[in-house]
């Protein structure tokens, strides 16, 4: 059996009545384990499920029942996590079994219909900024007055 149909096994209505508080703290004690996979669950149980005791044995009937139907709210709120989170584990398993075969021959229309935009975006703005440094560093005066004049003796001595 596995931990949702364990849930739901205890899965209460709202205002559905324990008998007694004994009934209840059993049925807590046999739930909570079950809500280890959530951990925000696991925490938002056991003070619902404190506060119902306290409440209860301090007289307030009224506050007890309402912290009562808390847990079960809890309970029910941990079901549906755990059918989602199900689901989108088995979600992501098809992904990752629909894995890309690549071509024998990567074209660019290939790369255009595989790689998102964003590393498009990337590689157009590093060939702007690499232009736009070659400009930089063609216009500086270091490299009119030491790199450009040894090219001009370069091309002399070829000719």
């Amino acid at each position: 059996m596995n931990l949702i149909e364990e849930l739901e096994k205890y899965q209460k209505p709202r205002g559905y009545s324990f008998g007694c508080l004994e009934n209840f703290e059993v049925w807590c004690d046999e739930v909570q384990p079950l809500l280890h996979f959530s951990e925000k669950h696991e925490r938002s149980f056991e003070q619902a499920k404190t506060a119902a005791l306290v409440t209860y044995r301090i007289g307030s009937k009224q506050d007890a029942a309402n912290n009562i139907n808390e847990t079960i709210g809890i309970v029910n709120q941990a079901i549906v996590f755990a059918k989602t989170m199900k689901a989108a584990v088995e979600l992501e398993a098809d992904r990752e079994q629909e894995s890309i075969t690549y071509p024998e021959k990567v074209t660019l229309f290939w790369l255009a219909k595989h790689v998102e935009v964003k590393h498009w975006v990337a590689v157009l703005m590093l060939i702007v900024a690499v232009f736009g440094a070659g400009i930089k560093v063609g216009s500086s005066t270091f490299y009119q007055d030491y790199v450009q004049p040894s090219l001009g003796s370069v091309e002399t001595k070829t000719k």
